[in-house]
């Protein structure tokens, strides 16, 4: 049974106030004591460690949103043009995948390892569209600004 947020946190901060008020009234009682400290700050942080972790299925309780309409504000005027962007356009979800290779990229065995592991990404379920360096028609250097286009 997950403990709801809020009331951990009211729980936490009551205990901590308690604590900064042993402290403030008595604070031999905290150089005292430094076991019995110690245990309930340790105690504090393993219970705030377990509001983290999902048991069933194993995993975090905390997930990473990497789209881009939770930071428009709800009474935004111009959320309607977003979501019309989205509706016309797809999603603006947007993933790079980048390759470190010791050599030059444009070996065969690199262009070949690129070309295999865009295949892979395109047949993920979710995915719209793929752009690959392997698919690419021109490939230019631009020595001045030391960039390849």
């Amino acid at each position: 049974m997950p403990i709801d947020p809020v009331l951990f946190a009211l729980g936490a901060c009551m205990v901590l106030f308690a604590g900064l008020a042993t402290a403030a009234w008595r604070p031999n009682q905290i150089v005292d004591h430094p076991r019995i400290v110690l245990a309930l700050l340790a105690a504090i942080t393993v219970a705030a460690a377990a509001m983290l972790v999902r048991l069933e299925p194993l995993g975090f309780t905390i997930d990473v949103d990497p789209a881009s309409e939770p930071l428009i504000g709800r009474n935004d005027p111009n959320i309607s043009t977003y979501r019309a962007a989205v509706r016309d356009f797809g999603s603006d979800d947007i993933y790079v995948v980048a390759m470190h290779v010791e050599d030059d990229v444009f070996t065969r065995e690199n262009l070949l390892a690129i070309e295999r592991l865009t295949q892979q990404i395109q047949r993920l379920p979710g995915i719209a569209k793929v752009e690959s360096l392997a698919w690419t028609q021109s490939v230019r250097y631009d020595s001045a600004r030391d960039l390849v286009e």
